[in-house]
């Protein structure tokens, strides 16, 4: 439970409609004007995005794998170009949830907060409010509240909503956050959870420098923008960014999960519509979710056959040698030669545990990383004397192949204990603190505490621990054994 709850001020519309507080002002009031600015900002953004990436079709670009946006939060006039960008990289198939954090300008939030009302009110319709997100999260994350009073008169999140609008299919629902404090931890988990929801994604809203004259504002944006690049949270300080606080919540996601950080443009009010005396900061960028870590289509079975090969050819090539021996990969099929991560586990033909060793993240083919792991499997396991020849007649090779680990929306150990992923591999992180266990383990360990508790073991921590930072995963294989049916 929340340690910190903010009531909603007496003029709050609790349950009902949080009406347009910056139309007029921070963009146009008039719905025709206003979607006429908004599609003539996207327009210019897909145009370069399409001169950028070579699009010769004329479809627009989408970012694959797209978790989160970074967008400005100015007037229309000024930042309204930059965030274009933002948005023109969604699939508008793939959305129909947005959970969007940003600044307390006016009120200030001990944490993050929520709003009660059922929908938001722009110039071009309602936005519904997904209240079961947000109840969610005020039950399982620390330092979410209900802020009514903090959103009412706010601009960061509201400028968003007319992009969103024009971008989006009807039916979308928002889930609008303030935060006010610096808790990168519980804003990661925040977006974690979140993000593990089908169809959801995250936009985090935030100028760049205030006030700067162009040219050190453009050095000044330079360095911040590298900072969120390389995805370190503590470079980003008071004066780098007013959404500074959700901003270092979403790279420590990106940090925990993996997901990759593009810049999509940058610029300043100088550019757009103001003087080059005295400007703000603008940049938009993409967060999307890494390579998948294994083939997404199933292994045919001469791929499977030719997997196992190589383990086999691995194991004994290296005993009959005395040395380690790495067999010549097959010209085919050609999955073998894309980037694939695998664990290679070694049993007796009675189901006797004599070796497993893998990885958990694609760095090298698929066909190299089973090669690899047969040889640790076979020599290396330090929880087993190296493999000889008389336990190698006994030897049946199992092949796992890893599916893109992705994040499991858990943030305490009750809560992981609630919704177990029974049946999937599981990866805890906490610091320096890492194991995982296949999802075979289910099968000697089906009972859920008993699991968790050998797992948290294996990672050097205590059954219930739960570290700040701590973060899980979960993973599905493939796997096929020397012996089974090929298909």
């Amino acid at each position: 439970m929340s340690r910190w709850r903010r009531g909603a001020s007496a003029g709050s519309v609790v349950g009902g409609v949080r009406p347009a507080a910056v139309a007029g002002r921070f963009y146009a009031g008039q719905p025709e004007r206003l979607a006429a600015e908004v599609d003539a900002h996207l327009e210019a953004a897909r145009a370069a995005l399409a001169r950028q990436r070579a699009v010769e079709d004329g479809s627009p670009w989408l970012a694959e794998g797209l978790v989160a946006v970074i967008a400005p939060h100015a007037g229309h006039v000024y930042s309204g170009p930059t965030a274009g960008f933002a948005y023109a990289v969604l699939d508008p198939a793939l959305v129909r949830r947005v959970v969007l954090l940003g600044p307390a300008h006016y009120v200030p939030v001990e944490g993050i907060g929520t709003s009660s009302a059922a929908a938001w009110r722009t110039p071009l319709g309602d936005v519904p409010l997904d209240q079961g997100v947000a109840s969610d999260l005020l039950e399982h994350v620390d330092g979410v509240t209900p802020a009514d009073d903090a959103h009412d008169p706010e601009h960061s999140l509201e400028v968003q909503l007319p992009f969103l609008q024009r971008v989006l299919d009807p039916g979308w629902t928002l889930v609008p956050l303030l935060v006010g404090a610096d808790l990168p931890d519980a804003v990661a988990a925040v977006i974690a959870r979140c993000s593990a929801l089908p169809d959801t994604l995250v936009v985090v809203s935030t100028d760049l420098s205030h006030y700067l004259d162009h040219q050190a504002a453009v050095a000044h944006d330079e360095r911040t923008i590298g900072a969120v690049l390389a995805r370190r949270p503590e470079s980003i300080g008071p004066s780098d960014a007013c959404g500074r606080y959700p901003l270092r919540g979403l790279l420590t996601a990106a940090l925990a999960h993996h997901w990759e950080v593009e810049l999509l443009d940058a610029r300043n009010s100088g550019d757009t519509a103001g003087d080059w005396d005295r400007v703000v900061g603008y940049a938009a960028f993409a967060l999307t979710a890494t390579t998948p870590s294994g083939p997404r289509a199933g292994l045919d079975a001469a791929a499977r056959t030719a997997l196992l090969q190589l383990a086999r050819a691995t194991i004994d090539g290296s005993l009959r040698a005395g040395r380690r021996v790495r067999p010549d990969l097959p010209a085919g099929p050609a999955v073998l030669h894309e980037p694939g991560a695998a664990f290679v586990t070694l049993r007796t033909h009675d189901g006797a545990l004599l070796g497993c060793i893998g990885s958990l993240a694609a760095r090298q083919s698929l066909a190299a990383d089973v090669v690899e792991h047969a040889y640790d499997a076979a020599f290396r396991d330090p929880r087993f004397p190296p493999m000889d020849p008389e336990r190698a007649r006994d030897l049946v090779i199992d092949v796992s192949v890893l599916s893109a680990p992705r994040p499991w929306p858990a943030t305490s150990w009750a809560d992981l204990l609630a919704h177990v992923p029974v049946g999937s591999g599981v990866i805890v992180t906490a610091g320096s603190h890492r194991a995982t266990f296949l999802p075979a383990v289910w099968q000697q360990l089906p009972d859920p505490p008993a699991f968790l508790a050998a797992l948290w073991r294996k990672a050097g921590l205590r059954a219930g621990d739960w570290p700040s930072g701590t973060v899980v995963e979960v993973y599905d294989v493939e796997e096929f054994a020397e012996g089974s049916p090929p298909g």
